[in-house]
């Protein structure tokens, strides 16, 4: 019994996927209109952050960006060190 409802549960499932296929194709209109803000979030937005890490990291304009090790452990302690003496 419990292989006649998966078995009806698949075809639904293969259903649906075709159904939303189809859809995609009707539409694709709207999908290459969505496309230039797609873009612009991505590259004004997502693309920025690899340079946003620099302030992260101990960096040496010799080594490049991508052999830099990862976070400033000075910088993180010092800021520890001042959150938690209580000078700030």
């Amino acid at each position: 019994m419990g292989s006649v409802n998966s078995a009806v549960t698949n075809k639904q499932k293969v259903k649906l996927k075709t159904k939303k296929n189809r859809k995609i194709i009707q539409n694709w209109q709207l999908y290459i209109f969505i496309l230039p803000a797609l873009l612009y979030f991505i590259i004004f937005h997502y693309v920025p952050m690899y340079g946003i890490q620099i302030a992260f990291k101990d960096y040496v304009p010799s080594l490049g960006f991508w052999e830099v090790n990862g976070l400033v452990s000075n910088t993180l302690n010092d800021f520890l060190i001042l959150i938690i003496s209580g000078i700030y």
